[in-house]
């Protein structure tokens, strides 16, 4: 659960914690449409009936999003929460200066 809390930060767009206390392997399988597609596939000049495919994947413009499918796929609830959160900070880079 682990892992599939940090593939899912990126698209959540923010950092998600694993809060399920399960550990083991999962083999998950999970179907969403991503936002920023729902809007170009409904739009699309594609006949009507047909739906786009993506890698192989059909992409279906009415699928649900990525919190929902979480939740009725997969029995999991993203909540928003403050926490703490390792950083790295940069003060500065300089090139390396020649030998």
């Amino acid at each position: 659960m682990a892992r599939l809390a940090e593939m899912l930060s990126p698209r959540a767009g923010r950092l998600v914690q694993d809060d399920t206390d399960l550990s083991g392997t999962y083999d998950v399988d999970l179907r969403w449409t991503p936002d920023e597609l729902r809007e170009r596939l409904l739009r699309s000049d594609l006949p009507p009936g047909t739906l786009p495919q993506f890698n192989g994947v059909t992409l279906d413009p009415n699928g649900p999003g990525l919190f929902t499918a979480l939740q009725e796929q997969l029995g999991l609830k993203l909540e928003a929460a403050r926490g703490r959160a390792d950083v790295l900070v940069i003060d500065s880079v300089q090139q390396p200066s020649p030998d």
